[in-house]
């Protein structure tokens, strides 16, 4: 269950991502009343009846920012002489036989009624709109046209919020030595600082989310590779939220993802003090995303830099089992931990002072002993 409750929180957020920047480049027309008298040049097509008057009453009166369709004006201000632009579907007004003979991509026809000349124009919006940088370029229609899907935004991310406290904890029984839950919750958001922003950001950069992939896709080879430590953080989180030991007679009984797991104390030859680095090459990118200035920078460079402390047990088939139970402050984070070193002391096994070191990702149970830095083996 704790991977299921971080998949769908990552699932959402990306989704509430991508319908925020989702953009729809279907069509669409402009008319807007013309302030200007019309030059020689400009091609005129007188238009009559009670459906356009009809239709550009509500085009002056949505242009001055008055009226039920007031809602379709683009965001740009007044400027050249030409009034606020309303868009429009090409099928949704009696224009519809004018748009279709409109060439494109920014055709335009000068209309005339009762001696008031409005502006008719074909919007294409195209993938190349989108730049580095300057994000989306051209006209900016309404969000209704341009941004449909935007309004589920924030429905998706309190969905994603509502998922990861509704999908139930795992279950422990008294005794057992797990880690305590709010730092199991701040590992999830540390998670999120790191992936959130580096996901997004590309999107932000280019404006529109299938744009981000088809124009902008050189940003995402460096920022959503950060991303993808967020996500192995989630996953880290994961399992650290579903451990737990349970000290018993005879051995260690441990619970990661799968069913408990025996390791008797007949199998152990001595333990003492781990710590867990990461990779040289994650520090390096840690540093870099830091420098870079974006949000989310910080928490790359703190995950990466972070030295986990825990207790190393040597066993007799060539491997190391690793319990993560200290943060980078050598505080504990697993309640009762303190109950293992003290039961394995009990059994009659050997302590090393010098910490075995363990450079990797994970918090996997066990390792190869080849893959650990060892201090000189206790004599028995």
């Amino acid at each position: 269950m704790e991977r299921l409750r971080r998949l769908v929180f990552v699932v959402l957020l990306a989704a509430g991502v991508w319908c925020f920047f989702h953009a729809d480049l279907s069509p669409l027309v402009t008319v807007a009343p013309e302030r200007r008298p019309p030059r020689g040049v400009d091609e005129i097509h007188p238009v009559r009846g009670a459906d356009w008057a009809a239709f550009l009453a509500e085009v002056d009166e949505a242009a001055a920012g008055r009226g039920p369709e007031a809602w379709r004006c683009g965001p740009e201000q007044e400027g050249y002489g030409i009034s606020r632009r309303l868009f429009y579907r090409p099928d949704e007004g009696p224009f519809a036989a004018i748009a279709a003979g409109l060439p494109k991509p920014w055709g335009v026809a000068r209309l005339e009624h009762q001696g008031r000349i409005y502006d008719l124009q074909r919007v294409t919006i195209q993938h190349d709109d989108f730049q580095f940088g300057s994000g989306y370029s051209s006209l900016a229609p309404p969000d209704r046209f341009f941004r449909p899907w935007r309004f589920l935004s924030p429905w998706l991310m309190a969905a994603a919020l509502l998922a990861y406290i509704a999908i139930s904890w795992p279950r422990r029984a008294p005794g057992d030595i797990a880690h305590a839950r709010w730092r199991v919750v701040m590992s999830d958001l540390l998670s999120t600082l790191l992936f959130l922003p580096f996901f997004a950001l590309p999107f932000f950069i280019i404006g529109g989310a299938l744009q981000t992939i088809v124009v902008g896709w050189p940003l995402l080879i460096g920022l959503w590779f950060m991303a993808a430590l967020g996500l192995w953080a989630f996953y880290l989180a994961a399992w650290s939220s579903a451990l737990a030991v349970r000290v018993g007679d005879d051995g260690l009984m441990i619970r990661s993802f799968a069913d408990w797991k025996s390791f008797p104390f007949a199998a152990m030859c001595d333990f003492g003090p781990a710590i867990r680095k990461s990779p040289r090459w994650m520090r390096v990118l840690g540093v870099l995303a830091a420098f870079s200035g974006r949000s989310g920078g910080g928490a790359a460079m703190l995950s990466s830099s972070l030295e986990y402390g825990g207790l190393a047990i040597r066993l007799s088939a060539g491997q190391v089992l690793f319990l993560w139970i200290c943060t980078p402050l050598g505080a504990p984070t697993m309640e009762g931990a303190e109950r293992i070193p003290e039961a394995l002391r009990a059994a009659g096994l050997a302590e090393f002072e010098e910490p075995l070191v363990h450079v990797g990702f994970g918090r996997g149970l066990l390792v190869p002993s080849s893959k650990v830095e060892a201090p000189p083996a206790v004599a028995t």
